[in-house]
């Protein structure tokens, strides 16, 4: 019982240290391209991120990311289809330890 406990603890304890060295090991500004394609393929409109993307991880995982827009599509008069100054998206931590992707909450600024 004891050293399923210690088990325990130590499983805990790994899991702790590794989402407060995410932000210091994952840039999430590398993945600026590939985010914009996976919007682009599922809407048909481009993403535009002009300010960096921001990692933290507490209170919870979340993305926060600079002035960005969402360009129209055809044949609309507007430019874009959304524009927007800051973004947050809280992401669950649960399905991303399964290798899937869940937004909680995303909180859109301007």
């Amino acid at each position: 019982m004891r050293i399923l406990f210690k088990l325990i603890i130590l499983v805990v304890i790994i899991v702790i240290a590794g989402l407060i060295a995410l932000p210091f090991i994952v840039d999430p500004n590398d993945y600026k391209q590939e985010i914009s394609d996976q919007v682009e393929k599922a809407t048909g409109r481009t993403l535009t991120l002009d300010g960096d993307i921001g990692l933290s991880v507490f209170p919870w995982i979340a993305l926060e990311m600079g002035p960005l827009s969402l360009s129209n599509a055809k044949g609309f008069k507007a430019e874009h289809f959304a524009k927007v100054e800051a973004a947050e998206i809280r992401i669950k931590l649960m399905p991303l330890l399964q290798k899937q992707l869940e937004m909680d909450t995303i909180v859109l600024d301007g």
